[in-house]
């Protein structure tokens, strides 16, 4: 019989549950049995068929195959040719060292099949199951990073990248071990690559079992990396939480001048937080201390120049934490206490602490301002009280035009109490300048 179609290929569908009535002029087919064995005679005599293989452009997951020596992988397989079987026939499969595979079907033919409603599981296997653990070995060995953010409010919590339907889409994660080690598990890849859990969970162990040391680095692998980290077994943690070894002693080295192991928070601050690796590495280097160094590791690169070139700055001056956060928040940079250095005869780092207790209060007084203090005594020993001036602001704003933050901050510092600033507002005091020129002031340090 001659047609236009191709009746083979109409055969095979209609084993599976498709139609075409071209068919009709023939003997049916009536089994779905006949179909497989209609794909077995069209195996090639020359070997079995190779289907094309994941397009990935991460060149770690192109480096890798599913076999550490660069071989192919052989795994067995459940083939099932119904949605609603719960078993089907064993079968081998060959996983190529590109990720191709070799099937003992000719899965074109079964491609057809399924556009007419018929069903093989080998189809999900090849076209979603493989590609899925391809993508995934590098995270299972730790040669790519996770993709996890850290928020810190009230607490701490990390957050892995999300997929609809997951736990993780809605729920967070108490520590970067649990975030990452869920981006790793299968409940989370089914939900990510749309797979059937069985196939996954069979060639994510085929594979786990060619690569070995999923679970845990090299004993070799762990004593180097322990010796960077300061925590007990410290390289294990960090395993769990996505890092490899060799991330460990990378990220040791962008602490220059540190000779002492690291605390862990400063690899997962490397690893997550999207630090300018090269801004951190010169930020060290000016003051080499581990807790500077952890800090450091967690500030982002999208603060912007202006921000990580001020704390740059303070952060070399040897200021605390506390004082540089206040004078960054601020917008208070290094030039601020240069002038009043130059201006005053102070010390840069005192000039700068003097500035960081303001800014702790929310106040940038000037170079005039400080010179005023100094005169009474109140230039580097008075710390204004953050909630005294917010109390200042409130009352400030049934007057117009209202005072200045700081110059709210400097009245307070000269009068020595709020009632004292109050008294001078109702006079219609609104600055420094004002209070020095009325001659009517009450100083509390005379």
């Amino acid at each position: 019989m001659r047609a236009q179609h191709d009746l083979e290929a109409d055969r095979v569908a209609a084993a599976f549950g498709g139609y075409t009535s071209c068919l009709r002029l023939e003997a049916p087919v009536t089994a779905a049995n006949d179909g497989l064995e209609l794909l077995a005679r069209r195996v090639p005599a020359d070997g079995p068929w190779t289907v094309g293989g994941l397009d990935e452009t991460e060149a770690v997951t192109q480096s890798l195959g599913p076999a550490p020596d660069g071989g192919p992988l052989e795994i067995r397989v459940e083939c099932r040719t119904s949605r609603t079987a719960s078993r089907g026939k064993q079968h081998s499969v060959v996983i190529e060292p590109d990720w191709t595979v070799r099937t003992p079907h000719d899965l074109e033919a079964e491609r057809v099949a399924a556009a007419f409603g018929g069903f093989t599981s080998c189809l999900e296997l090849v076209d979603k199951v493989i590609p899925a653990v391809q993508s995934t070995l590098p995270l299972l060995l730790r040669r790519r990073l996770a993709r996890l953010t850290r928020t810190k409010d009230e607490r701490v919590i990390w957050s892995a990248v999300s997929v609809r339907g997951c736990r993780c889409h809605r729920g967070t994660f108490t520590s970067a071990r649990d975030a990452a080690t869920h981006l790793r598990s299968p409940a989370h890849l089914v939900k990510q690559y749309a797979v059937s859990p069985r196939p996954l969970t069979n060639v994510l162990a085929a594979v786990e079992g060619a690569w070995g040391g999923i679970d845990a680095p090299t004993a070799e692998a762990r004593a180097r990396a322990d010796r960077v980290v300061r925590e007990f077994r410290g390289s294990e943690s960090l395993w769990a939480a996505g890092l490899h070894p060799e991330h460990v002693l990378e990220f040791a080295a962008l602490a220059p001048g540190i000779d002492e192991p690291l605390p862990e928070a400063f690899f997962l601050g490397v690893a997550y937080s999207g630090v300018d690796v090269t801004w951190l590495t010169a930020t060290v280097a000016s003051r080499p201390e581990t807790a500077g160094a952890a800090w450091l590791a967690w500030v982002p690169a999208d603060k912007g120049s202006a921000y990580l070139s001020a704390l740059q700055d303070w952060y070399s001056l040897g200021l605390s934490r506390r004082q540089i956060e206040a004078l960054t928040i601020e917008g208070v940079s290094i030039t601020a206490a240069e002038a009043l250095a130059r201006t005053t005869g102070r010390a840069l780092r005192t000039g700068g602490a003097d500035l960081a207790a303001w800014a702790l209060a929310g106040c940038r007084p000037t170079v005039e301002h400080f010179q005023v203090l100094d005169q009474h005594g109140l230039g580097s020993t008075y710390s204004p009280s953050r909630a005294a001036v917010d109390r200042l602001v409130e009352v400030a704003q049934r007057y117009s035009p209202s005072p200045s933050r700081t110059e709210l901050g400097v009245l307070l510092s000269l009068e020595g109490t709020q009632r004292g600033v109050e008294v001078q507002l109702e006079r219609g005091i609104r600055s420094m300048a004002e209070l020095i020129a009325t001659h009517r002031r009450t100083w509390h340090d005379s």
